[in-house]
């Protein structure tokens, strides 16, 4: 049998892997405050979204349970061992332990500043998903709601971060020092990034008048599109063509622009054709109206065929059309002049244009 190991001998190798006394004292209650307060978040996540489900509205996003989670373990862990730290205010305690406190509080204010943030971004899809009959108001509470949200996330995160900048004894001086020579610094800041904040402004100014929405279609500067972002500074326009168009919240507020949806999606198109002088005009007006009739995108709202100019050798058609969107009113303008193209080729040849040319020798006797 192996020889038995002497008594002082072992007791020594477990005093290699003793912990220290100050390591159980503080580490304990952080590990109790962290699964505590891990457990205090999930419980209220799980308890809102019960009630929300009640209620029949819409739930928290799963994007909210792990902020909610981190910052329950958070707090936990700073609360409790803090108040462990009061509870013997004449005992001296290890260096690790301030540093450790400072960085739960840290932790804490970033995570907070995360959850918030997350929040306000739950808030404007609630808000946005709220259901409406009129589509233009929907359109201004997406628009406005996206502004709102950029701001508040905007303010959120400055203030965060001027939270954990502040929990540090050193840079509170210098904040001090900073806020002290606010004025000059906006001034300068101020004259430095004139065309940013005339951006921003702007931004503000197109989304609480009501100016351009998100879904408007508009054209500036021959760009048409319709609005599919609205930010703080500039405005994204997408185009048929699959383009992406950014432009400058400021050129809306400096130069006029045309928006086809300011009070409807519905549009009137209109077509030209250029036809001879013997075009039979009742005939190209009633299939005009027949073509309207079996086609889909036309809303039965406006249908004219008019001569709008005859001068030179050839008669200018105007054939005005709607149909619910501005789209439809560029598909269904596309439509009907090829149709009434084929047409003429097909029923009224001499209705073709054509360019006469009469010319008188003279003779010479």
């Amino acid at each position: 049998m192996p020889a038995a190991i002497p008594l002082p001998v072992f007791a020594a190798d477990l005093a290699v892997f003793r912990l220290p006394a100050s390591l159980l004292e503080f580490g304990l209650p952080i590990l109790i405050g962290t699964v505590v307060g891990a457990g205090v978040g999930l419980a209220v996540y799980m308890v809102w979204k019960v009630g929300t489900l009640r209620r029949h509205q819409a739930a928290p996003s799963r994007r909210l349970r792990l902020p909610m989670l981190l910052l329950g373990m958070a707090v936990g862990a700073y609360a409790v061992l803090n108040v462990t730290r009061a509870a013997r205010p004449l005992a001296v305690e290890p260096h690790w332990v301030e540093l450790v406190s400072h960085f739960l509080l840290v932790c804490a204010i970033a995570v907070a500043t995360w959850l918030v943030a997350r929040l306000i971004v739950h808030a404007e899809q609630r808000v946005v998903a709220l259901s409406v009959d009129d589509p233009l108001t929907a359109r201004r509470r997406t628009t406005q709601a996206q502004m709102i949200r950029r701001v508040a996330v905007a303010i959120v995160s400055v203030a965060g971060t001027v939270a954990i900048i502040m929990t540090f004894p050193g840079a509170r001086t210098a904040m001090t020092s900073v806020l002290a020579s606010a004025g000059l610094i906006s001034l300068v800041a101020g004259l430095a990034a004139q065309s940013s904040l005339a951006n921003l402004f702007a931004g503000l100014q197109l989304a609480f008048t009501n100016a351009v929405r998100v879904g408007d279609t508009v054209t500036i500067e021959s760009n048409t599109g319709k609005v599919e972002e609205v930010t703080l500074t500039y405005v994204v326009l997408s185009v048929w063509d699959g383009r992406h168009v950014v432009v400058p919240s400021t050129l809306f507020i400096k130069t006029f622009f045309e928006t086809r949806s300011r009070h409807g999606e519905d549009g009137i198109g209109q077509v030209f054709v250029d036809v001879d002088w013997r075009v039979p005009v009742e005939l190209v007006r009633a299939e005009a109206r027949s073509f309207l009739e079996s086609c889909e995108l036309w809303d039965a709202r406006e249908c004219a065929v008019e001569v709008t100019d005859a001068k030179g050798g050839s008669v200018e058609l105007r054939l005005l059309v709607s149909a619910a969107t501005p789209g439809d009113v560029w598909k269904l303008r596309c439509q009907l002049r090829e149709h009434v193209v084929s047409w003429l080729q097909q029923n009224a040849p001499t209705s073709l244009p054509r360019t006469r040319v009469e010319g008188a020798i003279e003779r010479e006797s």
